[in-house]
């Protein structure tokens, strides 16, 4: 989920997620507040590019189990 500082959803984000290795697997704009991979297991980082500045994020994805959620927050307006 992508939010500003006082919690407002975002849309368009840049984001790039890629295996720790380096190895791009899928860049974009997000079309809303939510994205939805479906990536084979595995260790990612995934960036996004809110007001200028860049954050990551490093997940572990599991063959089954429950769905990784990441929450990316505006640093400023």
């Amino acid at each position: 989920m992508m939010t500003g500082v006082l919690g407002n959803y975002l849309a368009g984000v840049p984001f790039t997620v890629s295996r720790r290795n380096g190895q791009m697997k899928v860049s974009g704009a997000t079309e809303g507040p939510l994205l939805y991979l479906k990536l084979p297991a595995g260790s990612y980082q995934i960036a996004v590019e809110i007001n200028g500045a860049w954050q990551t994020r490093r997940i572990q994805v599991s063959a089954s189990g429950p769905a990784t959620k990441v929450r990316f927050v505006a640093k400023s307006e």
